[in-house]
This record gives structure tokens, C-alpha cells and sequence, in this order.
């Protein structure tokens, strides 16, 4: 009895074939993120191909071929610096090697090219897969599934890519090819392979929520691999919506390929598909071969004589020392200030991803610039107003400390502030309409990192020719940002990176004076003008307030032109002012009269805005200013001398000590004087308000006809028409009194100009150098 006690349990015990079947293990290995690297780095804990191949093999050594696949989830080609010298076939040869059989193309994986994907594909058994990198007649420019058999298991393997590639990835290897929404291409896809597949795997080069996405559609996909993400789980993780019974299991590779994901699984029967059983995920860790890999060895080779032959040293000899303590401050700061003196630009734009940390010693190669500055992006000039500037700085403050996504920013005589993360161009504040020559990334510049105010750019440029900067070839290569770094290096013997960081509140580049030619305004102008003056006021050499009546238009101009000069510590502003319009005379012993008034000025001034080791809101100034009309019956010389109250150009006030020579009688007299001028902004409008007040003491020589005081005020409001045409409505007074204390003479304008203005930076104008 005993003995068939235990027969009978035995035979309980027995799983049935359908529980045998669902104990059969699937194994899935799968990378992502190499980047191009070939080799393992210590340094950046960063995997490579040759390291990734060994490991593949020695896991599945011991494995039957059909229980194994082997994916990859992208940004395999790029961005390694040895990369680029074959176009990634190397690095995609050695994972080929080690029994990849499919992958996604990433973003990265787009830098040589779509053509150099379908090379890739044309001669190798690993394959780049797609269902949403479509050509522009919309069919799929790859394969868009692969099935693979497992003991009468039918998987099918589709790739799906990132939607926003045109923010990271150059116009030109986007071009002919378009990206369509993932999760509709998915949903097209899994309707057509409906019943001819019994797991469906998606590999996934896409943002989390978009994965999420993929969980809700009907036929959700039973595994979906991914790179690895911060806001995703690290592990795996089940995802089920609805009242449905299927679920969605979500994994990620390992992070900068330092490991292999490694996905063990089993599955059961259900309906007419499959469904995943007892996962289990571990990432094996790299097993670095000492050997010497032939391919490898070819391409450090190839790179080393590449350098030979465009900067005429080896990728191995230095170009500059550096102070491990402050070796990445340092090195932006090189990069950013090469940028702008490379290009002729005023302001040098580049995000902290572009960098990657890597320590050095005291020296720096050819190969560890391209280690650190590992994107080598492509070079993009272009113009952005200040108000465009403004939401930049912004957005990159609203970011964590430490995020990838911040800007870096170097401009001509950047102000020394508290807050260093406030921009400033020629020592002041960002000007809302003023247009800024800015040199920064391709990547930045197509809206990358979501920095959407860079679609407002204009004249974008991506070459340019002359001394230290690379000359175009005949096909139009860009310009990258590398090379711009390493010719500078090279041409500056071996310079010291950390003295050049130290010396840059007297580097002559970054402080040099900024020449700018405004034309401020010509104004064609409709004027009601009204002068009321005495009998004694009349033949006055004032123009504004005299009686020289002549037939004049009825309509006015104005012309006002000035040439600035604005270095770190002098500001220097040359103008003419010229005006011509029709006026009514209205004295008290006569009739109206019909007069032309017109007024020449001619005015230097020069603020000294630093008189100490740092800038003050309280400034000295010095100026001179000619005043006469057209027929130069008035002649009054203006020196000054004074203080500027504030450093806003928007807002300013000027008290000064000044005297009057009349050059026709060669009598001159002294006095106080105060120049204000405030720019305010409100419901869409600009208010343009400017007053002058001037009390001059009598002399010994002084007439009484002399002026005693005067006061204008002028003040308008600005409709912008177009960038350089604008509405100004307004009104303008003129009050006078001599020492004879007679009434006082007045003019009063109500005026409607059309102006046009403009200003020219001559450093800034040109973007590049043809060549003669």
C-alpha cells in the first residue's frame, strides 16, 4: 500500500505538458546608449562595443541559439570621438559580432546620416528597424517588424523612434525623411500583423509617457525595452489599463552601457497569444578582454593620421595645460570666448550637455578636447533680439542645479554682478529691441532642450571663412565646434587654460569698445506749432521763439544721427540733430506771421562709468554741444560737466555745470543744467519722454536779451509699424526768459511723425569672410 501511495503521488506531482511548456525559459539580452564608445571607460563609467561583444559571448556560450535574442535600444554610431572617423561601422560591426540581431535607430544614430543606416543594413544580419522613420512618401524607410521563431513561438520585434529628432539631429540628415507619431504608427502596424505573431516586443527610443501611451492602445504590446530613463522605474515594471487582462511589461538597458540587461522569462498560452511569466531582470556587468582587437587598433590608427593632417599634431600631443581644480570652468570658458572671437559675435550661447566631465592631469591632447566636448555639434550664427535673450535666461534659472539643460553664456564686456546667472552685453542689461550677433549649437539652435525662443532667430548661418576659422570645401561642410577648438589651441602655441579664465576682465577681446552708427530717427511730420512771444522776443537769435517769417512747406522733417562708442570704463556718443518745419508766429504787437523754424545740434558727450574696480551708479561726464539753426544766425557753444544719476539707458539723469558761449558776439556765461530722459512700456505702447532745464548766472558781458533760463519737454508715445517704422504722436514745449524779465516766449508742438530708425554695429555686420 505504501509503495502505491507514493506511485500515486508522484504521478500528481507530474506537471502537465502545457505546464512543461510554460517552464521553457526565454532569454533576452539587450544594450542601449554606447554612444560610439569602443572601448570601456573607468573614467566616465561609461561601456563600450569591444567590451559589450565579449560579455554577449560569454553569456550565451552556454546557451542554445534558440533560446537567446539579442537587442539594442540606440545611439549606438555616435557621439564617440573614433566614431566619426568611419561613420560608427565599427562600433556597429563589433555588436553585430556579438549576436545583436535587431535594433531602433536613436537620435544619435542619425548623425551621419539616414543614407549610412540603410548602408549599414544593406550587408549585416543585425538590422536597424522602424515603423515611424518613414521617406517622404510616407512608406517605412527601414524594416518596420522582424519575426523570429523560438520552438514554435512567433515574436515579432518592432522599432519605434523618437518623434522630436528634429530638435537634436542636423536638418540635413533629416532631410528626405520624415518622423511620424509613434503610437499611431504602432496601432497601424499591430492591426495588420493581427494573428501572425504570438509576443510582441517594441523597442523603444521613446520618452516614458509616450511608452505609457503604447500600454493603452488595444493590441498593447507584450514587452516593451527601452533606454534607460530618469523618471522610469529601474528595474521593470507591469503596466495594465482598463478592464483588459493583458499587460505590458516595460524594461530598461543599463545606463551608458555599463552593464548588459539581461531579461529571463517564461510565458503561457492565452487566446490566441501569449502572455509573459515569471520575469526576472539582472544586468550582467562588462568583462573587458585584454586582447588587441584588429578593427579597433586600424582606427586609432586612421584617427591619429587624421589629426596629422588637419591640425599637423598627433591626437596625443598637448595643446594645452590645465588646472585639474578647475579644469571645467576653465574649459567653457575657453570654448565660449573661441566661439564669439571666431565668428565676429557679441554674445556665445552652449548648454551643459554639450560637456562631459573628464579628468585630466596637467595636460590636454587633441583626443581629450573631443573626450570632453564629446557632442561636437556643428557651429550656427545667427541674430536674437534682447527681449528673445531675456526668456532664455529665464528658462535656463527655472532649471535644477546640475541639469544638462542649462545655457552658458559669454558676451562682449560682460557687467560683473552678484547674480551670475544675469546676462549682460557691452557692461549693461539686455535691450529689448536691440539685435544681438549670437553664435551657438545646431542643436540649440533647431529649439533643442525645448528652448522654443530660438525659432525667433534670423540670418542663420553655418560657415563662414577667414584667418583660424575652417574654409568651406565645394560640397559646404559645416563648421564643428571641435574643430574650431583645436585649431585655436594649436595656433596659440599651448596656452594655459586657467590663465586664460583669470585674465578675462582685461582680455583685449572681451573688452573692447563697441562702435555702433544709430540713425535715431527721420521723421517726416505733420506739426501744429504755436509761438507766443512780445515785441522784444522777435528778432531773437533763438530760433524757436523769433519772428524771421519766410514762405516755408507745411510739412517737416527731422533728422537725428549719432556714432556711440561704449568700452568697460568710457562711453562715447557723437550726434547731429537737425530739424526743419513750419511755424506760426503769434506776437502781441502784430498779426500772425508764418515762420520756418530750424535747429542744427551738434553734441559729444562721454560717461566715465567706471572710475574704480567696479562699475557705480552715480558716473562723471563731460560734454560739448553746438546749437544753431540752418542759417547758423545762432551759434551757441555748451561745454558741461557733470554727474549721470543711474546706468539704466531707459532711465536716466544727468546734472551737470555748464557754460554758454554766443559765438556771433563772442559773450559767454555759466550755470546748471539737467537732462532727463525715460523710455516706459505699457499695453503694448513705448512712452518716449525726454526734459532739459537750464538756469545760466549774468556775467559782466552778458546783454539782457541773453538767455536767463530755459525749459524743454518732449514727450510722445511709439506704434511700431514694422521692425524699423514707427507711429510717434506727441507734443513738444519750449519755454524761454532773458534777464530783461519780460513775458515769456513759448513754442508749443502737436505733432504726428512717421519715423524710421535703425542702428549698425560694425564689428557684428558681416557673419563670415568671403573669400577674394
Amino acid at each position: 500500500m505504501l509503495a502505491i501511495s507514493a506511485l500515486l503521488c508522484c504521478a500528481l506531482l507530474q506537471p502537465a505538458p502545457a505546464q512543461r511548456a510554460a517552464q521553457d525559459e526565454l532569454h533576452l539580452f539587450f544594450t542601449g546608449d554606447l554612444q560610439g564608445f569602443l572601448q570601456h571607460d573607468d573614467r566616465l563609467q561609461h561601456g563600450g562595443a569591444l567590451s559589450i561583444k565579449h560579455t554577449l559571448r560569454r553569456r550565451t556560450q552556454t546557451l542554445d541559439a534558440d533560446d537567446y535574442r539579442i537587442f539594442d535600444t540606440g545611439d549606438l554610431l555616435s557621439y564617440y570621438y573614433l566614431s566619426h572617423v568611419d561613420s560608427g561601422r565599427t562600433a556597429f560591426a563589433m555588436l553585430q559580432q556579438g549576436g545583436c540581431q535587431a535594433m531602433v535607430p536613436g537620435n544619435f544614430d542619425l548623425t551621419f546620416g539616414w543614407k549610412n543606416l540603410l548602408s549599414l543594413n544593406a550587408s549585416a544580419s543585425m538590422q536597424f528597424i522602424s515603423a515611424n522613420l518613414l521617406t517622404e512618401s510616407g512608406v517605412p524607410l527601414l524594416p518596420a517588424c522582424l519575426f523570429f521563431q523560438r520552438q514554435g513561438l512567433r515574436i515579432a520585434v518592432v522599432g519605434l523612434c523618437d518623434p522630436n529628432m528634429g530638435q537634436t539631429v542636423a536638418e540635413r540628415n533629416l532631410s528626405g525623411v520624415q518622423v511620424s507619431d509613434p503610437v499611431q504608427a504602432y496601432s497601424r502596424l499591430a492591426a495588420e500583423l493581427a494573428g501572425r505573431y504570438d509576443l510582441l516586443i517594441v523597442l523603444s527610443h521613446l520618452e516614458f509617457e509616450r511608452n505609457l501611451a503604447l500600454c493603452r492602445v488595444d493590441a498593447n504590446p507584450d514587452l516593451i525595452i527601452s533606454p534607460a530613463q530618469a523618471d522610469s522605474p529601474e528595474e521593470f515594471s507591469r503596466v495594465r489599463y482598463g478592464s483588459g487582462s493583458r499587460t505590458t511589461v516595460l524594461v530598461q538597458a543599463p545606463k551608458r552601457a555599463w552593464a548588459v540587461g539581461h531579461l529571463v522569462c517564461q510565458w503561457q498560452r492565452c487566446d490566441d497569444r501569449c502572455r509573459l511569466t515569471q520575469l526576472q531582470v539582472r544586468h550582467e556587468p562588462l568583462q573587458p578582454d585584454s586582447s588587441e582587437d584588429a578593427a579597433l587598433s586600424d582606427l586609432q590608427r586612421r584617427y591619429n593620421q587624421q589629426c596629422l593632417a588637419r591640425y599637423g599634431r598627433g591626437a596625443d600631443e598637448q595643446v594645452a595645460r590645465v588646472d585639474s581644480a578647475h579644469q571645467e570652468e576653465d574649459f567653457l570658458h575657453y570654448t565660449l570666448r573661441t566661439l564669439m572671437h571666431a565668428t565676429h559675435s557679441e554674445v556665445a550661447l552652449i548648454n551643459q550637455g554639450y560637456f562631459r566631465n573628464y579628468p585630466l592631469g596637467e595636460r590636454m591632447t587633441i583626443r581629450d578636447v573631443e573626450r570632453i566636448a564629446w557632442s561636437n555639434d556643428q557651429v550656427r550664427i545667427l541674430r536674437l533680439r534682447g527681449k528673445t535673450l531675456k526668456q532664455l535666461a529665464q528658462r535656463s534659472r527655472s532649471l535644477p542645479a546640475g541639469s544638462n539643460r542649462k545655457l552658458h553664456f559669454l558676451s562682449i564686456q560682460p557687467q560683473e554682478t552678484k547674480d551670475r546667472e544675469t546676462w549682460t552685453v557691452h557692461g549693461k542689461p539686455l535691450q529689448d529691441e536691440e539685435e544681438y550677433a549670437v553664435v551657438t549649437t545646431q542643436f540649440l539652435s533647431s529649439c533643442g532642450d525645448g528652448y522654443r525662443e530660438f525659432a525667433d532667430k534670423r540670418y542663420l548661418k553655418s560657415r563662414f571663412l577667414g584667418f583660424l576659422r575652417i574654409i568651406s570645401d565645394s560640397q559646404g561642410r559645416e563648421v564643428t565646434i571641435n574643430e574650431l577648438l583645436i585649431r585655436h589651441l594649436c595656433a596659440d602655441g599651448i596656452p594655459d587654460l586657467h590663465a586664460v579664465y583669470e585674465r578675462r576682465a582685461t582680455d583685449p577681446f572681451l573688452t573692447k569698445p563697441l562702435w555702433q552708427l544709430c540713425l535715431q530717427q527721420i521723421d517726416l511730420s505733420w506739426r501744429d506749432v504755436r509761438v507766443a512771444n512780445t515785441q522784444a522776443y522777435q528778432s531773437h537769435s533763438e530760433p524757436r521763439i523769433n519772428r524771421s517769417a519766410q514762405d516755408s512747406r507745411d510739412l517737416g522733417w527731422m533728422t537725428d544721427i549719432r556714432l556711440k562708442r561704449e568700452s568697460p570704463s568710457v562711453q562715447w556718443q557723437s550726434g547731429l540733430w537737425i530739424k526743419y518745419h513750419r511755424t506760426t508766429v503769434l506776437p502781441e504787437s502784430s498779426g500772425p506771421l508764418t515762420s520756418r523754424e530750424s535747429n542744427l545740434e551738434l553734441s559729444h558727450i562721454g560717461d566715465f562709468i567706471r572710475v574704480s574696480s567696479r562699475p557705480r551708479s552715480l558716473t562723471p561726464f563731460v560734454g560739448l554741444r553746438f546749437d544753431s539753426d540752418l542759417s547758423f544766425l545762432q551759434r551757441d557753444l555748451i561745454p558741461s560737466v557733470g554727474f549721470r544719476v543711474g546706468h539704466d539707458p531707459s532711465r536716466s539723469l544727468r546734472l551737470a555745470v555748464v557754460a554758454k558761449w554766443n559765438a556771433r558776439n563772442r559773450i559767454g556765461h555759466g550755470g546748471l543744467e539737467m537732462n532727463g530722459t525715460m523710455n516706459q512700456k505699457f499695453f503694448g505702447l513705448a512712452l518716449d519722454s525726454w526734459l532739459r532745464m537750464r538756469y545760466l548766472a549774468r556775467g559782466a558781458y552778458v546783454e539782457r536779451s541773453h538767455e536767463r533760463w530755459s525749459l524743454e519737454w518732449r514727450s510722445s508715445l511709439k506704434v511700431n509699424i514694422s521692425e524699423h517704422l514707427l507711429l510717434r504722436p506727441g507734443w513738444e514745449a519750449f519755454y524761454y526768459g532773458d534777464y530783461r524779465r519780460s513775458s515769456v516766449a513759448r513754442n508749443v508742438q502737436y505733432f504726428l511723425n512717421l519715423s524710421y530708425s535703425r542702428a549698425w554695429k560694425f564689428q557684428y555686420q558681416k557673419f563670415y569672410r568671403r573669400e577674394e
